[in-house]
């Protein structure tokens, strides 16, 4: 008797480990809220902040795609037309961990994803809504995961700059 009950509490406190193991040891992100409107002097761009708040290894193996989705009535239901809106760099090999060393050397653990399309000019009606997808493969378990971020209105777009390392504020 006390050896199956050894062998279950055995079990249960691997099982618990592994799925400690699992959450620790898989791709952690996160999205910024709003878009930033940036306009300078070598034209403008709209730019979408990502953060890598895994604090003991890299994220791999980064794609991105942004697409605005208008919906559409049909026989039965509703539909989505997706129009993917063109990225400047929309695969990243690396983005380092979130340590007090790479916030030091220019915060690297964070990324704007920016577009030179004019989303205000493809934005045209309140029914669309905006998505940002994130497919990102932690460096050490190899696990992956999706992150999507939806933006439902255009005053989720803000005049300026995202302000430095993890803070996900427009200033």
């Amino acid at each position: 008797m006390n050896t199956i009950l050894i062998g279950v509490i055995s079990g249960i406190i691997s099982s618990s480990i592994f799925y400690i193991y699992l959450l620790l040891l898989r791709p952690n992100i996160e999205i910024a809220s709003d878009i930033c409107n940036q306009t300078g002097e070598v034209g403008g761009f709209f730019g979408f902040k990502i953060v890598n708040n895994s604090i003991f290894f890299d994220l791999v193996d980064i794609e991105a795609e942004i697409v605005l989705k208008t919906p559409f009535n049909t026989t039965g239901g509703q539909n989505y037309k997706f129009q993917t809106i063109r990225l400047n760099k929309d695969k990243i090999k690396v983005l380092p961990k979130r340590s007090k060393k790479n916030h030091e050397q220019g915060g690297s653990y964070a990324l704007i994803l920016c577009t030179t399309e004019n989303i205000l000019n493809l934005w045209t009606t309140e029914h669309q809504h905006i998505e940002l997808h994130v497919f990102a493969r932690h460096s050490f378990s190899g696990s992956c995961k999706n992150f999507t971020k939806k933006y439902f209105t255009t005053a989720n777009i803000k005049k300026g700059m995202f302000k430095f390392g993890k803070d996900l504020e427009i200033s």
